[in-house]
């Protein structure tokens, strides 16, 4: 897993630890990310996304072996929903 930058003790990993008591947070400012390597091909159906604070925008992607495919954009967000499920059907690696 790789981010763009951390803030305090919110590191990578907690982004999948399943604990929804932790939390990856990046420094302020944009763009950041994050990516995962799910280390083989998966059958994956949605992603839960929870902020804590408001979420400008963000991307979904997945790497096709050639290019960067994305699944969801969210661009001028001004909404303080702190959890967003994110449904598609797509075999991802």
């Amino acid at each position: 897993m790789t981010v763009t930058s951390t803030h305090g003790s919110h590191q990578a990993s907690n982004a999948v630890d399943g604990d929804a008591d932790t939390r990856w947070v990046s420094q302020v400012g944009t763009p950041q990310s994050i990516e995962v390597d799910l280390q083989g091909i998966y059958s994956v159906s949605s992603i839960t996304i929870n902020t804590f604070s408001v979420a400008n925008g963000f991307y979904v992607e997945y790497w096709d072996e050639n290019n960067w495919i994305t699944l969801v954009t969210e661009i001028n967000n001004k909404s303080l929903i702190a959890s967003r499920i994110l449904f598609f059907t797509m075999k991802i690696s």
